[in-house]
């Protein structure tokens, strides 16, 4: 008859096998988990040692802000020209009003109060050696003399915004409509913005309502 009594000698011997066997198996796989994150620390090394060859960035005016920054951006003081002249903001951009029009928007039958705008066509002519970053580009208007009323701009089919670049050697021609209410005096300055770190253009000039 087998002794099963677990004070017996034969059965303490069992369990001291069954429990140095245990303990040989867990350090063999705590010996294999440690290889192999050490493995995947390590990472595979290129093949031949070679590198992925790097794609150089498109070259652009003004270099691209670093996400998140925080610095304040001192701009330049604005280039005051008259309105029949060009300016030079960049080295190799020119902006130059082509034309300047009165006329009346809306329409007091279809319920919107019909008013004095003005039409302004303006071009930018890209010959640096760079492409020109348009996409932060504005326009604004301002009439009255030393009031300087601010125009808003009208939204219509024909009122435009920017490219979102300007290839080198290209140009591109823009009209914005603003309405100037209360208009009075003919002095008028047209201010356009290309881009935040360089100075601003303004064109001054003369032209009756």
């Amino acid at each position: 008859m087998t002794n099963t009594d677990p004070l017996s000698p034969s059965s303490q011997v069992r369990r001291r096998r069954v429990f140095w066997a245990a303990l040989v198996a867990l350090a063999v796989v705590a010996v294999f988990v440690v290889w192999v994150l050490g493995m995947r620390a390590s990472g595979p090394n290129p093949v031949g040692g070679a590198t992925a060859p790097s794609v150089p960035p498109v070259s652009t005016i003004l270099p691209t802000p670093t996400p998140g920054s925080t610095e304040v951006i001192d701009k330049p003081a604005d280039l005051v020209v008259d309105l029949g002249q060009s300016a030079e903001p960049v080295a190799g951009v020119m902006v130059a009003v082509n034309e300047v029009t009165h006329e009346t928007v809306g329409d007091d039958g279809a319920g919107v109060v019909a008013g004095p705008a003005v039409r302004v066509e303006i071009t930018v002519t890209n010959a640096s050696s760079d492409a020109l970053d348009l996409s932060g580009a504005s326009v604004n208007l301002a009439y009255n003399g030393d009031d300087r009323h601010p125009g808003a701009i009208v939204d219509d089919t024909e009122a435009a915004t920017w490219p979102e670049s300007l290839a080198v050697g290209e140009s591109t021609t823009r009209t914005f409509l603003f309405a100037t209410p209360g208009i009075e005096q003919a002095d008028m300055r047209v201010t356009v913005d290309l881009l935040a770190e360089v100075s601003d253009v303004t064109f001054v000039g003369e032209g009756k309502p």
